[in-house]
């Protein structure tokens, strides 16, 4: 039994013989990919995202290590050529396919889907255990697809930026620290960290002003005199 007619721009026609896609292709494709392996290692300074405090300093993280793939369309929304062109920083998008699409067509939308799952494995392999359990369908018994992109755009809603009432209480409890003299290196500390998070959230403390809560608090003595 002959297939159906095919024409052909020519005005010739003839009969197509090809079996049906489950009969061309009974396995999968080999279909080489870009990295092996095709999950890459997470680069060791990209910090753990625990929440809105460390956000700015993982998301800029972890934006240089997906630019460096040459991956940024994968969680790009909009592109900017102000800068020059540059195509890995354009939105990139799943090729569409169906049960009868060509072998190429299929390498493509393998070798897209490779591409997108090394940058999944890097947003969610630094991500701790609670901030991986609010992402939408975490803990689901069922396999689903999700590209990076979306992946990205939920932290982005869970976590993105540090809320500013957040950061008006960081800043209240700096101002109301206290330091005792046995304890002088927890309250530098504390101080240190409590700039750092305001800082890389985009929530500056004037500097003049953290100054002088900071010194305000020191132990009374001829060693702080100076200060």
């Amino acid at each position: 039994m002959t297939g159906p007619l095919i024409y052909h721009s020519n005005g010739n026609h003839q009969h197509n013989n090809t079996p049906p896609f489950s009969q061309r292709y009974p396995t999968p494709l080999y279909l080489p990919t870009i990295k092996e392996p095709s999950a890459p290692s997470t680069p060791t300074y990209i910090p753990i995202l625990t929440g809105r405090l460390d956000w700015c300093p993982w998301s800029e993280a972890l934006t240089t290590a997906i630019m460096t793939m040459n991956l940024y369309g994968h969680i790009a929304e909009h592109y900017d050529s102000q800068w020059g062109f540059d195509p890995g920083s354009i939105p990139m998008y799943p090729p569409t396919i169906d049960q009868n699409s060509l072998p190429d067509e299929l390498h493509m939308w393998n070798l897209w889907w490779t591409q997108d799952g090394q940058v999944l494995h890097l947003l969610v392999s630094c991500l701790s255990p609670t901030v991986h359990m609010q992402l939408p369908g975490a803990g689901s018994p069922l396999p689903q697809r999700h590209p990076a992109r979306s992946v990205y755009q939920d932290l982005v809603r869970l976590f993105g930026g540090m809320h500013f009432n957040l950061a008006a209480v960081i800043r209240d409890e700096l101002i109301a620290l206290h330091c005792a003299p046995p304890h002088i290196g927890d309250y530098v500390s504390h101080w240190r960290s409590g700039l750092n998070h305001l800082t890389s959230a985009g929530h500056l403390f004037d500097h003049a002003d953290s100054l002088r809560h900071f010194v305000k608090h020191l132990p009374f003595g001829s060693t702080f005199d100076i200060i």
